[in-house]
């Protein structure tokens, strides 16, 4: 069977489309023979997002932007996108962030799945849509609440400049100056009071330097004398110390009970009156030889009778 030229060129036309339309489908990343889902989200502004851009989850590529159009009244752009990941699946709930996907990569769509919620999206759907904020709305929250700020502390110094222009007079002027030069003063006092410091100690360095050899000695010396007690038998001291005290008041016991020659000195009446009746007698006998030194002092070449002792009153 032969085919004619009309034919065959009318084959290779179609072949040769055919292949074209593939390959340029192919190279956007389409795949005709592969069954791809279409989802819809509306935005206000897309801020330069561009077909075929990404769309992601948990930072997993899997779809792409197709479509971006204006809707019919103007008021905001409709992104399509295709998932042809087709063992993944999200709830109709889930909602498409429009997010910046790098300094230089452009915009990007995130999926955020909504687990709550378990009825799945079917192709065809419109998504809920969500827009990040981009570096210029950061750097104007941030900017503008600093601008406010700082417009706010510049009237403040201003209010205070003003203050202190009023406060400082001529005369405050020169109580603040007097002030500054006796802080001057008082520095330079200071310097040369460290000067002598300085020079005294170079003096009195050796004598410095023996001082503290000798309380390191002494602290040796403690140290020796902490190491003694520590190694002396503290039970045996302690022992005997209470031996002692027992001993004293068994002492002072006897002694208050009137036991043995000191206790009966101290308890027994007796003595102390026998003592107080010879002191008044000896007290009597002197009084009497100063009066009559003759009646117990006399001498005599051819004797003489004693006289009789008279007492007196």
């Amino acid at each position: 069977m032969k085919f004619s030229k009309e034919f065959k060129t009318g084959l290779l036309v179609l072949v040769s489309s055919f292949i074209l339309i593939v390959g340029y489908n192919y190279l956007k990343g389409s795949n005709l023979f592969k069954k791809e889902r279409i989802f819809y989200v509306h935005y206000p502004n897309v801020e330069e997002l561009s077909p075929d851009a990404a769309v992601t989850v948990n930072g997993l590529q899997i779809g792409k932007v197709r479509n971006i159009t204006i809707s019919p009244e103007a008021t905001d752009v409709i992104v399509s996108f295709i998932i042809d990941k087709k063992d993944y699946y999200f709830s109709k709930t889930s909602t498409v962030l429009l997010y910046n996907a790098g300094l230089i990569g452009g915009k990007a769509l995130a999926i955020v799945p909504d687990y709550e919620n378990t009825t799945r999206a079917e192709s065809g759907d419109t998504l809920s849509g969500k827009m990040e904020k981009g570096m210029m709305d950061v750097i104007s929250d941030k900017v503008l609440p600093l601008g406010d700020d700082l417009g706010s502390a510049l009237a403040s110094l201003d209010t205070l400049v003003g203050n202190l222009n009023e406060v400082l007079d001529d005369k405050s002027r020169d109580h603040l100056k007097s002030t500054f030069e006796n802080i001057d003063n008082t520095v330079t006092s200071l310097s040369d009071a460290t000067a002598s410091i300085n020079k005294l100690l170079d003096v009195n360095n050796s004598k410095i330097n023996t001082s503290i050899e000798n309380i390191e000695k002494a602290s040796d010396n403690f140290v020796k004398l902490s190491d003694s007690l520590a190694t002396l038998d503290t039970h045996k001291l302690v022992a005997e110390i209470e031996n002692t005290i027992t001993s004293l008041n068994n002492v002072v016991n006897n002694l208050e009970s009137g036991e043995g020659s000191i206790g009966k000195l101290l308890k027994d009446d007796s003595l102390y009156l026998n003592l107080e009746s010879a002191s008044k007698e000896l007290e009597q006998l002197m009084r009497d030889i100063k009066l009559h030194p003759k009646r117990y002092v006399h001498f005599s070449i051819f004797g003489k009778k004693n006289r009789e002792y008279i007492p007196e009153e």
